[in-house]
């Protein structure tokens, strides 16, 4: 019978060429019992407890007397075990030479925690299995963390998904890596397909590609970029190959060694579309004022001297023949001499509310409350009779036209003058106060008032409220007032009451 030589394994091949180091068993076993970061223990082939090590006891929370000879099963979740997971595990090591595996555990006291887990076969020279070495570690805070980073990136996609506008990011090269819902709607690309594009075939139009590249590869090199943290329009393209308008914000950050690139863009197609018809409407508009203000300059011209000759007529009739007119003749004369200078009156504020239309604005600092002081002073000098309190204001100051808003103040001042001119004592105040988180310049009167029903009528053309002979007035004053705040890109409107005064107010 011929006998068979057994061929060693490489591992004992291995040990036999390594030379016995004295006490190289004891210092290992030594080192291994101090380790405290990993659990390092060995289990029996029925994977009972056999060693027991500094990390092990911190980490599960046994001492070496109270968990050797107990079956490694008592770290595992009751679920786990009723579901045979330990036995599972042995399994596999034996079966593979090593498993791994991460999940949740059991301390001593009950609570759990998240472990990694490296269970190895451990056989003699002759293959027979005689222990098992396991390392667990506690990833308990690894994972916390994990989830943290999740649920804030996370957060930060709703975030960005929740935003108004299309969200796009880039990587240094180019490529997209984050696009979010309004982006998917903006260019009708999804996030599965942009992601991982370069952004220039995707959203930049043709004619902007190249310079896309070289604004990014100057960046990288400089770490300067003209369109970079502000505000820009361009033009975007979308899937279908249709161009269109987008408000750009591009910030650059820094993660690790790299850049990132953000950016937010918002389609501002209506916007523009809507622009462009403003545009429109204001020179069209601009070309029909300018026509009427021309027709009122030539007709208020030409209506001056026939007016003129009529006055001047009438004069003469009334000096010249007074004798041989009798009282009502005279009467009637003198009618038309009010009448026709109440329209050359007339015809002079229509002529200054077309200036006032077609004059050039010059904005500097005025000094409102200086104009105020100085037309209530004109006032005062013009009746001192009357028992008149102005109170204005100090230190009111805006930017606008000088010229214009004097006319403003005199207006206005003027008209509280006039209609507190039936009372024996008055008040005209001018001021500033908050409306609709905005300063609002207001003229306030304790006279006459107004029915607030036909407030919309006050700043019209020739329209008014009271009757000449109460007050004199063509109606033109606070129709200027309205243009001249227009201009300024502000409001003007009034509140009043019959005989319990009225206050103007006005925006700029």
């Amino acid at each position: 019978m011929t006998s068979r030589k057994r061929v060693p394994s490489q591992d004992s091949r291995h040990a036999a060429a390594t030379p016995a180091l004295p006490g190289y068993e004891e210092r290992f076993r030594l080192l291994v019992e101090t380790v405290k970061d990993y659990a390092i223990f060995m289990l029996d082939p029925e994977g009972r407890v056999a060693s027991w090590n500094a990390g092990a006891e911190r980490i599960k929370g046994y001492n070496a007397e109270e968990i050797l000879g107990r079956h490694f099963s008592c770290f595992f979740l009751p679920k786990d075990v009723e579901a045979g997971k330990p036995g599972r595990e042995l399994e596999a090591a034996a079966a593979q030479g090593r498993a791994e595996d991460e999940g949740w555990r059991v301390r001593k006291d009950g609570s759990y925690f998240w472990a990694n887990v490296v269970l190895a076969a451990m056989r003699d020279e002759a293959g027979t299995l005689v222990a098992f070495a396991k390392v667990t570690r506690d990833l308990t805070e690894q994972r916390r963390a994990a989830e943290v980073l999740r649920a804030g990136e996370e957060y930060a996609r709703r975030i960005v998904d929740a935003a108004y506008d299309a969200f796009v990011a880039i990587d240094q090269d180019g490529v997209i890596n984050e696009w979010n819902r309004h982006a998917e709607d903006m260019f009708g690309w999804s996030r599965e397909e942009a992601i991982g594009q370069p952004l220039a075939d995707t959203i930049i139009p043709a004619q902007h590609r190249d310079a896309h590249r070289r604004g990014l590869k100057h960046f990288l090199a400089t770490g300067e970029g003209p369109v970079l943290n502000r505000v820009i329009e361009i033009t975007a393209v979308r899937r279908s190959g249709v161009e269109f308008p987008v408000e750009l914000t591009i910030s650059p950050l820094t993660v690790g060694r790299r850049y990132v690139f953000t950016a937010f863009l918002r389609d501002i197609t209506q916007r523009k579309e809507a622009e462009d018809k403003l545009k429109r409407y204001t020179a069209d508009l601009e070309a029909a004022n300018a026509e009427l203000d021309t027709f009122a300059y030539s007709v208020s011209h030409d209506l001056r001297a026939p007016l003129r000759s009529i006055d001047g007529f009438s004069q003469a009739v009334l000096e010249d023949y007074a004798g041989k007119l009798d009282a009502a003749g005279q009467q009637y004369l003198q009618r038309v001499r009010a009448s026709s200078q109440q329209m050359a009156t007339l015809i002079d504020d229509l002529l200054k509310l077309s200036r006032v239309t077609r004059a050039e604005m010059r904005r500097e600092p005025v000094d409102l409350s200086g104009i105020a002081q100085s037309i209530a002073a004109d006032l005062q000098r013009s009746d001192p009779q009357r028992q008149v309190e102005f109170v204005i204001a100090s230190g009111l100051e805006i930017s606008g036209d000088l010229r214009l808003f004097r006319l403003v103040l005199e207006n206005l001042l003027g008209n509280a003058w006039k209609y507190t001119a039936k009372h024996p004592r008055a008040r005209i105040e001018f001021g500033v106060t908050q409306h609709d988180a905005r300063l609002a310049y207001y003229v306030r009167d304790d006279g006459a008032g107004f029915d607030m029903t036909y407030a919309d009528k006050l700043f019209v053309a020739f329209q008014r409220l009271h009757a000449p002979g109460e007050f004199e007035g063509t109606g033109v004053g606070l129709a200027t007032v309205r243009r001249i705040i227009s201009r300024h890109g502000g409001r003007v409107w009034a509140e009043g009451a019959v005989e319990r005064g009225a206050t103007f107010y006005f925006t700029v």
